[in-house]
């Protein structure tokens, strides 16, 4: 199977997490959703041609919901962002689920939705953090859930893939406040890998496919997503994402700029003016993240 670069690096860093998580609760050993992030991302950038990382020391976290963001495109088409919270699985559910958001009577994930409402480009995600041993769910329940996600198929039937996976956070919202659950068999039912975001070989495409194209398929897979698992979409809330969503992003902030175009000259040791300047701004998510995928590699 063809594959580009940036799907490899995330396919081998989901692996990682499972692993973890596993050893993880096999020495009772402590391991939240942000050491596992920051542990996930250090000098990522160095890994795969077109991938720049930043990590902030003052954000504005809290209002926003999100813990990373994720810009995607090209100067030579637009841009889209992710606004990505993320989760990890404790036993058999997602407890952290519950966290009360930014306003009163708000969870994270509608802190998430609501700051991303009006603003163009932008889709908030949720990644779940996955590792488990065979015995951990009655009946093997997990690889029932994952046997019903026709992704698993198309993965080679590798839950480790499921490490880091990503879920629509329309979807996320749906199946805790609507379905009262935290289950996480529940979410793997319509989780993809997270890799799975940035797969651009679907039919008639190939490598060589634009920018443009490849931002459309991100897209597809999102709606997709979102469409099989059931969710209301005459909610009012996801009519006005998807009318900014589809608007794309054309000019980079310059703090996101200067993640591209500086990391790009090396690592952070080596441009210290990096640290100096982009400590004057508070993005809405303590890690940032530029892929350029004009400068994605494939094999």
């Amino acid at each position: 199977m063809t594959r580009n670069s940036l799907q490899r690096l995330l396919d081998e860093i989901s692996v990682n997490t499972w692993l973890k998580l596993v050893a993880a609760r096999e020495h009772e050993t402590s391991l939240n959703e942000e050491s596992i992030t920051e542990n996930n991302f250090a000098d990522v950038h160095s890994w795969t041609q077109g991938l720049h990382v930043h990590q902030f020391n003052t954000t504005k976290e809290r209002a926003a919901g999100a813990d990373w963001e994720w810009w995607v495109g090209s100067d030579s088409s637009d841009w889209i962002k992710f606004r990505i919270q993320a989760k990890r699985v404790y036993e058999t559910k997602y407890e952290q689920l519950i966290h009360r958001g930014d306003f009163d009577g708000e969870r994270q994930y509608d802190t998430l939705i609501r700051t991303s409402l009006g603003d163009e480009g932008v889709h908030p995600v949720h990644v779940f953090y996955n590792g488990w041993d065979s015995k951990r769910f009655p009946n093997r329940e997990d690889e029932d859930a994952l046997r019903g996600n026709h992704h698993f198929y198309g993965f080679g039937c590798r839950k480790e893939l499921w490490g880091c996976a990503a879920l629509s956070s329309f979807v996320v919202r749906d199946l805790h406040r609507t379905h009262k659950t935290s289950y996480a068999p529940d979410y793997l039912r319509h989780a993809i890998p997270w890799s799975k975001l940035f797969d651009f070989l679907a039919e008639g495409a190939s490598p060589g496919i634009s920018v443009d194209g490849q931002l459309s398929l991100i897209e597809d897979t999102i709606k997709y997503q979102q469409w099989n698992s059931g969710i209301e979409t005459n909610d009012p809330d996801y009519i006005a994402y998807w009318r900014s969503a589809s608007e794309r992003i054309r000019n980079l902030p310059i703090y996101v700029r200067y993640i591209r175009d500086v990391r790009s000259a090396g690592p952070m040791e080596k441009n210290p003016n990096l640290g100096e300047f982009l400590s004057r701004f508070e993005p809405p998510a303590k890690i940032v993240i530029v892929t350029d995928l004009a400068e994605l590699e494939y094999w």
